[in-house]
């Protein structure tokens, strides 16, 4: 994969801020770090990628006294891959995602069993930790947030479990739920 061709997002971000839109943060990418999802996209690449997503921001902000957060990668932990990138991003990224769905599939017979178990939801700690641990030893700005979470749903699920994915924005601080903007 090359560079990413940022004019489709560069028309969403401008036309959200001529429309008076208040966007609190522009993601970029969904499952493309470490070993991706179908696809993925070397750390230095993604890096320079999010290096123009930041420059987009701040140029179409030009005058704004809050801005939104640039926010990626979005995707599963990967030590190496996420040390590089945070590397790379030191002055463009304020906020690191990741997904945790450490529960598993939706149809797992024993989910139950999983979600009422907290010593088994605590299992999903130890990924944040690390991302945590390298923006602390990289003394970037940014934060940590676990983006996406619980469990992979599927169709036809039984009656037991609920059919609605959850995502939620989890950072040191403070937990909302909300709506991602993915760019």
């Amino acid at each position: 994969m090359g560079a990413w061709n940022s004019s489709n997002a560069e028309s969403l971000i401008r036309y959200t801020v001529n429309k008076g839109y208040t966007i609190y943060g522009w993601e970029l990418g969904n499952e493309l770090c470490g070993s991706g999802i179908g696809a993925r996209i070397a750390a230095d690449q993604y890096a320079s990628d999010v290096n123009s997503l930041q420059n987009i921001v701040q140029n179409i902000y030009t005058g704004f006294e809050v801005k939104p957060l640039v926010i990626a990668p979005g995707g599963f932990f990967d030590a190496k891959w996420f040390t590089k990138f945070v590397q790379k991003t030191p002055k463009s990224l304020q906020v690191v995602t990741q997904h945790i769905y450490n529960l598993g599939p939706g149809n797992d017979n024993k989910l139950m069993n999983k979600i009422l178990n907290p010593s088994y939801l605590d299992g999903g700690q130890q990924p944040f930790r690390d991302i945590q641990a390298i923006l602390k030893k990289s003394a970037s700005p940014a934060v940590a947030w676990v983006y996406e979470l619980m469990l992979t749903v599927l169709n036809n699920l039984d009656d037991k479990c609920c059919e609605r994915a959850i995502a939620i924005f989890l950072d040191e601080h403070v937990a909302m739920a909300g709506i991602a903007v993915w760019v």
